[in-house]
């Protein structure tokens, strides 16, 4: 039985024929138990966000493409959980990290982020930022994995793989125990 309905507001802030401009983004939930007014969970984004929502419904996740935000749907306080973690120094070479939101775990304590340098494991609990999967910076436009689904215990996570300039595609499992695929 839902509890609540959590909706997208688009608030126009100034006239614009571009539907990407002019407008600043809400996220709301409305009670469909209680007798209460609605109340804002995420408030005044530039643009329209996709949230990722654990399988309980309690916590949400976002990207502002650089950072990786959870939040309670019972509080009105967003975590920054990639503070510090957005920037990689490689061979002398510091690049921002440009996160996005793939999956949640079972129990919507982890969750996996991506971006074009690989996949990342993010703990809500300890905060713990990790890449598990390097993707190489030549193999970056020629390799996809996409999660597909985490294994009931959490030890292994299922990713698709497809290449982008062949026909090739597979399953791959990954370890995280091993830290393998």
């Amino acid at each position: 039985k839902a509890e609540f309905l959590a909706y997208q507001v688009r608030n126009p802030q100034k006239t614009s024929y571009n539907r990407r401009t002019g407008n600043t983004y809400a996220w709301t939930v409305q009670s469909l138990t209680e007798n209460e007014e609605s109340r804002i969970l995420v408030d005044t984004m530039d643009q329209s966000r996709n949230l990722k929502w654990t399988k309980d419904r309690s916590w949400i996740a976002w990207s502002d493409s650089v950072h990786v935000f959870v939040q309670s749907v019972e509080t009105e306080d967003p975590i920054k959980l990639t503070d510090g973690a957005n920037k990689l120094v490689e061979n002398g070479d510091t690049t921002v990290v440009k996160f996005s939101v793939d999956r949640w775990n079972k129990d919507g304590t982890q969750l996996i982020a991506r971006s074009s340098e690989g996949l990342w494991l993010i703990d809500r609990v300890t905060r713990t930022v990790e890449r598990f999967i390097t993707i190489p910076e030549e193999n970056q436009r020629s390799v996809n994995l996409q999660p597909v689904a985490w294994h009931p215990d959490g030890r292994f996570l299922y990713l698709s793989s497809s290449a982008t300039k062949e026909w090739k595609r597979g399953l791959v499992q990954y370890d995280f125990e091993l830290g393998e695929q």
